[in-house]
């Protein structure tokens, strides 16, 4: 079977600042901010399930990584240091790249312009305008399943029947891109899947390593400074952006939040903890916590 998966992170260049434009505002960057999505495509899912999670297991005893869960995100490798977080992340995309078919990035553009504003809305609800660095801020926590309807375009014609599509946690408002994403495929979606599903962490992996590429090269968030970086590598890479002329497709265009419940993988435990208390009896005084995991792929 088939897997592509999808992962996604933020994408900042520049020192710290106030500034407007993509760029910056409310406190953030001047320079530039965007959002860098990537997709791992995946022909035999046993086999790169199995190497990469012994892999990542090895890895974690040998860097002294305590892991408590099967993977874990490249933020909790940055946690050990940049220098270990990067050759960890090397080691692991080495022993799995000749069972990676493509590698497959997505990003934004939006120059400052005038007006510095994204339409959004209009369905049900009125039209308003947002600034765009607030409105490329506000992709991040949708640039997963945005990535995954990304590669689909890209490959219009192509037969996805025999592909699954595997599609890290998400929160947004109704937008164009989902409402296509899923009328082509249907998509599972894994509550912290860099987690829990091997395809995923991969993806997050390769995210991390693409931004830490470019900016040890000094090179651009451009198809042929994303391509270089990963020139050595067995795999296929493709890049892919939207700008002012797409980005339409990306921007919500009804205030009703995505239900992605229908799609998430199953079966999924819920966990329900009272907080212990310190002398270990019995009961919680502290207030309750939930959570959930998806299951591994």
């Amino acid at each position: 079977m088939r897997v592509a998966a999808f992962d996604a992170k933020p994408f900042e260049r520049g020192s710290p600042a106030d500034a407007r434009g993509q760029g910056g505002g409310g406190g953030g960057r001047r320079g530039f901010k965007t959002q860098l999505g990537v997709g791992v495509v995946v022909s035999d899912k046993e086999a790169f399930r199995d190497r990469f999670a012994a892999k990542f297991a090895e890895l974690g005893k040998s860097f002294g990584i305590d892991m408590q869960v099967p993977f874990c995100p490249s933020s909790h490798l940055l946690r050990h240091g940049p220098a270990k977080a990067v050759a960890f992340s090397d080691q692991l995309v080495g022993s799995v790249q000749d069972l990676i078919e493509n590698v497959h990035c997505f990003y934004v553009i939006l120059p400052p312009a005038e007006p510095d504003t994204i339409r959004v809305g209009g369905l049900a609800c009125p039209t308003i305008r947002i600034p765009t660095w607030l409105f490329v801020k506000n992709l991040g926590p949708a640039f997963s399943y945005m990535t995954a309807h990304d590669y689909l375009y890209v490959n219009d014609g192509v037969d996805m029947g025999g592909t699954e599509f595997h599609i890290d946690g998400f929160v947004s408002k109704e937008t164009k891109s989902w409402e296509k994403l899923v009328d082509r495929v249907r998509p599972k979606v894994f509550w912290r899947g860099d987690e829990c599903n091997p395809f995923i962490a991969c993806a997050d992996i390769l995210a991390f390593l693409t931004d830490i590429k470019l900016r040890r090269g000094r090179l651009p968030l451009r198809r042929d400074g994303i391509t270089a970086v990963w020139a050595g590598c067995e795999f296929k890479t493709t890049v892919h952006y939207v700008d002012q002329r797409g980005i339409t497709m990306h921007a919500w265009h009804r205030d009703a939040m995505i239900d992605p419940w229908p799609y998430v993988a199953r079966p999924t435990v819920f966990l329900a903890m009272d907080s212990l208390p310190r002398d270990g009896g019995a009961g919680g005084a502290g207030g309750h916590g939930e959570g959930e995991r998806g299951p591994a792929a």
